[in-house]
């Protein structure tokens, strides 16, 4: 106790300046607490504290994390600008007026929404704004948006199929009536769809505010909400791209058959089912392309949710959810490489885009050096 008591003295002299238990010679003389405290405050406002977590200087992450959100800004960007060529490209075209280039033309407003509201779900990530509605609203619009692109998808492929197997009626299945319906039938169900997510339903209990869907629902919901909206699609389109391939081989060998037999006669033929056949293999391009996009999501979150375990390290995760968001930019890539004519279409209409750009911006530059001050006009009016 005595040793204590001397302890706490010296501690007291120490930061305190008193004469007790150091002679009058100790070594804060003149250096309280206060000064203490100011230089500290000072040296961490400077940078110089040595914590990774509060020196932005010496955290390894700061950098990769402003690069890495100005690389996702400039994607919603570039995912806005490219589905609004889509669009515009898809509206003032006659000849693209058809009634599959209406499914394209819905999915390229999906993917439009997508660049609009990315933005939005990096403020969520970040925890700029922690709101449990805007929580759910988030991912509830990722629900809605990728359940209609799959569906339209979908759509195309059984599109596809109707084309190449069966040419003569395709005409009168696929109408624009008929697809306009398809439409707004996909629409109603995914808003359905994200209803359970806007309002809070299924959520777990003991959740505690943090913005991870994981942590929100329990297993039962995320896996039936999976095999619904990924696995079951994801089947129904296997199946319709098998059948589209057995149909085409079944095809390419009759018109070669044919074609042995009476060459020139069916050359157009063949050539006609040559392009419907490049068509239908280009079509697996977005198919999978959405599933390598969505899939590694898919997984992380079932892997989350039945483990018990968060996925480390937490650059693994944001680079699945960027990887998923990208899908919306490589959708309008792909469509315009699988389909020809559209892919022309989309870049005389950026052309003519960038000549009217450019001739605008040549015209008030030739304007601007054309004007004569008031002085020498007011001087050749006089004279």
């Amino acid at each position: 106790m005595a040793l204590e008591t001397a302890t706490n003295d010296n501690s007291s002299a120490l930061f305190a300046g008193d004469d007790r238990g150091t002679g009058g010679t100790g070594i804060a003389d003149g250096f309280n607490m206060t000064s203490l405290q100011t230089l500290l405050t000072t040296t961490s406002s400077m940078g110089l504290s040595d914590s990774p977590s509060t020196n932005p200087l010496m955290n390894p992450w700061t950098a990769g994390l402003v690069a890495e959100y100005a690389i996702r800004i400039v994607f919603s960007v570039l995912m806005v600008l490219v589905n609004t060529l889509v669009l515009l490209t898809l509206g003032t075209t006659p000849s693209l007026r058809c009634p599959t280039n209406l499914v394209i033309g819905s999915l390229a407003v999906t993917d439009l929404l997508v660049g609009l509201l990315s933005p939005a779900g990096l403020v969520i990530e970040l925890q700029i704004v922690e709101v449990p509605l805007l929580c759910r609203m988030g991912y509830a619009s990722v629900m809605a948006l990728s359940s209609v692109s799959i569906n339209h998808l979908l759509f195309v492929s059984i599109d596809r199929y109707l084309l190449i197997g069966k040419p003569l009626r395709y005409g009168s299945l696929v109408t624009r009536r008929r697809v306009w319906a398809f439409i707004v039938i996909c629409w109603v169900w995914a808003v359905a769809l994200s209803v359970p997510f806007l309002l809070g339903l299924s959520i777990n209990p003991d959740w505690d505010g943090e913005c991870r869907a994981e942590l929100m629902y329990p297993l039962w919901f995320i896996i039936l909400l999976t095999l619904l909206h990924f696995v079951l699609p994801f089947l129904v389109m296997l199946y319709v791209h098998i059948k589209i391939f057995i149909v085409a081989r079944r095809q390419q060998k009759a018109v070669k058959d044919s074609f042995r037999r009476n060459g020139v006669e069916l050359g157009g033929v063949s050539c006609g089912n040559r392009a419907k056949l490049r068509a239908a293999r280009l079509l697996v391009l977005p198919c999978g392309y959405f599933y390598i996009s969505w899939g590694p999501f898919f997984i992380t979150v079932l892997y989350t949710v039945a483990t018990d375990t968060v996925v480390e390290p937490h650059a693994l995760e944001r680079f699945v959810q960027t990887l998923a968001i990208l899908n919306s930019l490589g959708n309008p890539i792909l469509y315009a490489v699988s389909q020809p004519v559209l892919g022309r279409a989309m870049m005389a209409k950026l052309t003519a885009i960038w000549r009217k750009c450019l001739t605008a911006y040549k015209g008030k530059h030739c304007e601007s050096d054309t004007l004569v001050p008031p002085e020498q006009a007011d001087l050749s009016t006089t004279v």
